[in-house]
């Protein structure tokens, strides 16, 4: 839907899970965004504790639905790595997806852009996925035959500069349990 509206010049520009492409675009990649597993309390994980997915028990996973690229990659990772689903739930609506899982013993996978005010938050927990680690790239795209209007350019530099600050607070997040291991009491 948001590359329809770009390329029918509705939007000035968009940002999308990165895709093949599509004749009118241009696009450049904005964000590789590390994917994190989203659980309530009730699954027992450790909050920003490293999660190897195919070491967990058969997971209950929300996802979104088979139209949404996202999908087809979380797909093709539980696939490739040997990760157990037990049960899928499709759930396209965010607000509805971090509800749910919050009260339950569900699961979701998101980009950390999305999760970092769950850090500390206490009703969602948030674990890094790692070997392999999962990644989401998301590509900002405009049509091909204009360029950004200034109140467009000064958002997207306004968002960009969002985007590296939510990294930042990640790195200082998931560099904490690491220091801490390596030193003497």
């Amino acid at each position: 839907l948001l590359t329809e509206m770009v390329l029918d010049d509705e939007l000035d520009f968009a940002v999308v899970p990165s895709f093949e492409g599509t004749i009118g675009l241009k696009s450049r990649i904005l964000v590789r965004d590390r994917e994190m597993l989203i659980s309530g309390p009730r699954a027992g994980f450790k909050p920003l504790a490293p999660v190897r997915l195919s070491e967990c028990r058969p997971l209950k996973i929300v996802a979104p639905s088979p139209d949404n690229i996202r999908r087809r990659n979380l797909e093709t990772y539980f696939q490739t790595h040997g990760v157990e689903i037990a049960a899928m739930l499709e759930m396209d609506a965010m607000i509805g997806t971090l509800e749910f899982v919050a009260r339950t013993d569900w699961m979701t996978v998101l980009p950390s852009l999305i999760s970092v005010n769950d850090i500390s938050a206490g009703d969602l927990v948030v674990n890094p996925i790692v070997e392999p680690p999962l990644y989401a790239e998301f590509v900002l795209i405009q049509p091909a035959r204009r360029t950004l209007s200034v109140p467009a350019r000064l958002f997207l530099e306004r968002f960009e500069a969002e985007v590296a600050g939510i990294q930042a607070i990640w790195d200082k997040a998931l560099a904490l349990p690491v220091a801490s291991k390596g030193r003497s009491r």
